[in-house]
This record gives C-alpha cells, structure tokens and sequence, in this order.
C-alpha cells in the first residue's frame, strides 16, 4: 500500500473540522474581552466632549460648549484636531470600586489623562499608540487608565487624545481591575496561540516550498508573511515589545503588508490554479488586479505627506476584489478540470477572510476591535484551507511521482532484459561476422594463391622463351606474336583483379543495351586465337535483342566463359543469345570433354570461373551449366530483355 495517499473526503472533513474548532475558541477567547466592561454613557457614568486643540486641563474644564454624548455613534474628531472628554464615574455601592476606564479600541496616537486628587491638584498619566511601553499608565497596548471611584461616590476625569488621521473611539468602564487584566491576559494568550499557529503553518509551507519547489508555494508562503505583518500591526502586537509606533507610520505598515499580501495571493493562485492555461480570461484580470495592488502598495507612504484618510479604505476593496476575483477564477478553473473539488472549502474561507469584516466595518455594523477578531479568525481558517488544499496536491504529486518511479523501474527491468536479450544476438551476429571476415580473409589468402597461378603460367612461357632466344637455340620470328599474346593474358588478368575488387566494393552501372554490344566485342578479341588452334567460332545473336545489364560486367563474363570453352574445345565454340521469357539468355557452348558432375569448379586453381560466379551474383542472374549431348559443355545466364527499340 503507497503510504502517501491523498486525504479522503472523510480525513478532509475531520481536519477542517478540528480547525473550526480551534478558530471558534480563538474567537470566543478574544471576544471575551468584552466580559465585564460597562458602556458609556449608562448607569456607571456619563460622557461628555469638546473639540479644542487646548493644552490644559483646568482651563478645558472651565470652557464652554461641551456636549453631551448619547453613546450611539462613536466619538470623532477631524484630522489633528484634538478631541475632550469629561467623564463622569459613579458608585453606587458601599465598597469602593478600583477600575479602569479604556478605549474600546486602541487606536489612538495619543492620550492625556487628568484626575484631580484629594489635594485639588490634578494626576496626570499618558498612554496611546505614540506612547513607549513605560510611559503609559498601564503597559500594553491599550488606551487604558486605572480609576477609584469611592463608595456611593463619582469621580471625574479628563481625557484629551489626539491622532494623525483623527480620532475615533468609544470609552468604557471595567469597574473591576482584575477583570480587566484578566481579558487581556486571555487575549494575549488566545492570539499567542493564534500567532503561533501561523508561524508554524508559515514554517511548514516554507519547508515545502523550499523542498519541492511546487508552483506558486512561494507566493503563499510570501502571503503568510506579509499577511501576518498586517495582523500585527492591526492588533497592536508591537505596543506588546514595549514599542511606540503610531499614525501615519502604522498605517503605512498596514497598507504597504495588507496590498502586498494580496499580490502575493494573486501571483500564487495563478500558478496553483494552472490559470495561464486553463483560463487565460481569468488569468488576465488577476495579473491587472495584482498591478493596481502593486501600485497601491507603492504608493503608500504618500500618507505621511498628505492626509489620506481614505488610502487604507481603498487598499482594502483592492484586497476584498482580489478575493472576489480569486473565487471567480478558482470556480472556473474547477469547471475547467482541476482536480481539487476540496476548493468549496477554501472558497467559504476566501469569502469568509476577506469580505465579510471589511463589509462589516464599512457599514459600521461592529468596531475595528470586532473586525479585527473577525478577520483574523478568517485569515486563519483561510491559511488552514489553503495549507490543506496545497498538502493535497503534495500528497498526489508525491504519489504520482512513485507511480512514475515504479514505472520507470519496470521500464528499467524490461529494458534489462532487452538489452541483455539484445547482447546475446550481438555477441551471435559478432561471430558470425567473424567466422565471414575469416571466410574472407581465406578466399582473400586463396585469391592471391590464385593470382599468382595465373600470373605465373605467362610469365613463365615469356621468360623460358626470351631465354631460349638468347642463347641462340630458336628461331625468334615469332617471339613478337608470342609476347603480344601473353601480354594481353596478363593485361586480361589484371583487367579481371579490378573487376573482382569492384564487386567487392558492390559498383554496378545498369545500362541499356543492343545483346550484341556485349557479344561481339569479345567475339572479336578470341576469334584470331581461335583460328590459329584451328578451332571454329560460331555466333548467333539476334540483331535487335535489347537487354539492361552493367556492360563491362557482362562483357567480362562473356569473355571468361568464352576463353574457358576455347581452352577445353576439341574444334567448334558456340556463342548464341536467344529469347527466354522476359528475359535473354547468352550460352557458350563447346565440344570438349565437359565439367564432372555438371558443377560449376569455383573453388578450382585459376581466376576465371569463380569471377564468373560472383558477376553473375552481381548482375542478379545465376550461372548454369549443362552437358551437350555428344561430348562438351554449355555455361548460360539470363539478363533482362528490353522490348522498346534500344540505341546501338
């Protein structure tokens, strides 16, 4: 059994299931925040505001056209104008209350605390955005002040904050200060793990990535980071160093992450989705969202010289687009045959991450703390789903490379067999070139032997004979007709090695010609001998038998055969060509004593015959012989015969 298979639906829905659960406590860890606070204005208190740039306490407190809060919108102020608050506690019980009187939010640059003491002098703390981690009247990230109320008693308090892009905060009340530190602490321990679990999914892609190189890993894992940048600035998560790092900076941080982050995710889905190939239309109107992205992201430290309030808003619809259109391209490329049905759930998770807190927070439905909560609890079921649907497509490339290595190591195995099946037939065809290159070096070695009985006979006559001469013991007047003769043995000799050495090397000009064009030459060249031995040359030849045949070669046959009958002839030679089917037989006929058995003596002492055999190979015909009746012997070979009119 492969042990890499890719996860069932059951294992899928067990393993989303787990995450949900993990994502819900997260959620109702950091939503518990909410536990123990009281809204302003209520029972406990009221509120009241004045927009003023003034610096002093007494003199805010002494100042008209203060305002009553009714708690219904939240509290805002324009650009770097500051915003007052004169905040009225109450207690009604018997026992004091030690509390703390916070932001709902913590998104503010700076804020001034003024409580007048027991004295009429006034107690002074800081805390905000701006603020290092010990300057603030209570550590961490919030905007935050602890308060006594005493029993059935009020106190007032004063607060001035201020913010670059301007302010925007809603006050409550924790009458209990140990309630307080108690929700933060599971806050902070509830975003730990959140933050933990992103950087362990962050670790895990990374090592994938940077172990398989699959297409577009490197995007997501880039999107895990720059995503995770944006979530920390938005939670605050640097206050919790101890930093100070407030507007215009932060928001640079948040845009310049958030439109990264949503470049990332369309250059990953592009290649994860096969998009150029599956869906070019879809393809193209990424690549033009991951541009506007791109020149968002570039243009966000513009903020921090010009006011705009609006540069984040718009960064986010650039990002809820690039989910939207990341749920199109995903439902057209499972249309298009992808072979992950799992993206149902990453659907819900793209739309759940990346819609629904932004809409929410644009229409003001919950604060930026709730739309916080919400997008992180989408974020993280978004990088759980997406985790999952890239292990998948691991799993099942893992499993089709075993596949394919298995089938590679079958096709190696067969291959084995054929090449060891193929080394036997070459080591059968190397012997049997071998014992032909030992044929042929013999034939080689007897042809030699051959040659040199043939060259040998005339040499010999012509030597005993000029030696004779010499020593004055015959008469020399016909030396020159002698010498003439043997020459032109020898020269006929030669003539034939050459031809033998063209067969070898397999050269044949076909050429079409009259039948006598290859008899009557050779007649010709014996007729003067065969009159001196006072033999009779007889030749029958049609005037127009055409045939194709390579003319030196089938002059050459002709002409051994010829001078092999007029050798063994006791007085008459026959030469005739007649008609044989397609096809024109030549025969040389004699009245010697004629060959034993009817074969054919190629392997005899001379040259002549066996250069017969191997022409006629040549000339694609065969070489017969055949016993006269009445004494002699009669060799004859077929050519092709031309009908059409042939050139002399």
């Amino acid at each position: 059994m492969n042990p890499l298979r890719v996860p069932n639906r059951w294992m899928l829905t067990a393993l989303t299931s787990v995450a949900l659960v993990i994502v819900g406590w997260l959620v109702v860890s950091l939503c518990a925040m909410r536990r123990g606070w009281v809204p302003l204005p209520s029972a406990a208190g009221g509120v009241e505001f004045l927009r003023t740039d003034g610096t002093d306490a007494e003199a805010v407190s002494h100042a008209g056209g203060w305002q009553r809060w009714d708690g219904t919108d939240f509290l805002r102020s324009d650009g770097p104008q500051a915003l007052w608050l004169r905040v009225t506690l109450e207690n009604p019980e018997a026992v004091p209350r030690d509390g703390v009187l916070a932001d709902q939010d913590f998104y503010v640059d700076r804020a001034d605390f003024w409580l007048r003491d027991e004295t009429g002098g006034w107690r002074v703390a800081r805390s905000g955005e701006w603020r290092q981690g010990e300057e603030k009247a209570l550590w961490g990230r919030e905007m935050a002040f602890p308060v006594n109320v005493p029993a059935r008693g009020a106190r007032t308090v004063y607060l001035r904050m201020q913010d670059y892009f301007g302010v925007c905060m809603k006050p409550v009340w924790w009458p209990e200060r140990s309630v307080f530190h108690a929700a933060r602490m599971r806050r902070t321990v509830a975003e730990g793990a959140y933050f933990g679990m992103l950087l362990a999914l962050l670790f895990y892609n990374a090592l994938l990535w940077a172990g398989t190189r699959l297409p577009g890993i490197g995007g997501y894992v880039l999107y895990m980071m720059t995503f995770s940048v944006f979530l920390l600035a938005a939670r605050g998560e640097f206050a919790l160093g101890g930093m100070g790092v407030g507007s215009p900076w932060m928001e640079v941080v948040l845009m310049v992450a958030l439109a990264l982050s949503g470049w990332f995710l369309m250059g990953f889905a592009r290649a994860f989705l096969e998009l150029p190939a599956r869906a070019p239309r879809a393809n193209r109107m990424m690549s033009l969202n991951q541009r506007v992205l791109l020149g968002l992201a570039v243009a966000a430290p513009l903020v921090i010289v010009v006011r705009l309030a609006w540069w984040l808003p718009a960064i986010m619809a650039g990002t809820v687009l690039a989910h939207l259109v990341l749920l199109a391209a995903t439902l057209v490329s499972w249309r298009k045959g992808l072979r992950d049905p799992r993206h149902l759930i990453l659907l819900f998770g793209l739309v759940f991450a990346g819609i629904m807190p932004a809409a929410a927070c644009w229409l003001q439905l919950v604060s930026l703390e709730a739309g916080g909560v919400i997008v992180m609890a989408g974020s993280a079921l978004e990088f759980l789903t997406l985790s999952l649907v890239v292990s998948v497509r691991y799993s099942r490339l893992q499993q089709e490379k075993i596949a394919a290595q298995q089938e590679l190591l079958e096709e190696a195995a067969a291959r084995k067999v054929m090449q060891e099946a193929y080394a036997d037939e070459l080591e059968l065809e190397v012997n049997e070139r071998t014992r032909e290159l030992h044929l042929a070096l013999a034939d080689k070695d007897r042809m030699i032997a051959v040659l040199g009985h043939d060259l040998r006979g005339p040499l010999t006559g012509l030597t005993q004979r000029a030696e004779q001469l010499a020593a004055g013991g015959r008469n020399g007047a016909h030396f020159p007709e002698e010498a003439a003769g043997m020459g032109r043995q020898l020269l006929l000799l030669i003539e034939d090695l050459v031809l033998w050495g063209n067969l070898r090397a397999g050269t044949v000009n076909l050429v079409v010609k009259p039948a006598r064009s290859v008899v009557e030459p050779v007649v010709a060249l014996y007729r003067a001998a065969a009159e001196r031995e006072g033999k009779t040359l007889v030749v029958e030849v049609p005037g127009e038998l055409g045939i194709t045949t390579d003319l030196v070669l089938a002059q050459t046959l002709l002409r051994n055969l010829l001078s092999n009958a007029l050798k063994f002839a006791r007085r008459r030679v026959v030469v005739s060509v007649a008609e044989d089917g397609k096809g024109a037989r030549f025969a040389v006929r004699d009245d010697g004593p004629g060959l034993k058995g009817g074969v054919i003596p190629v392997n005899g002492s001379g040259l002549g015959l066996r250069l017969c055999v191997e022409i006629a190979a040549a000339l694609e015909t065969r070489l017969e012989t055949r016993a006269v009746e009445g004494g002699g012997t009669e060799f004859h070979f077929t050519l092709p015969r031309v009908e059409a009119e042939v050139p002399a």
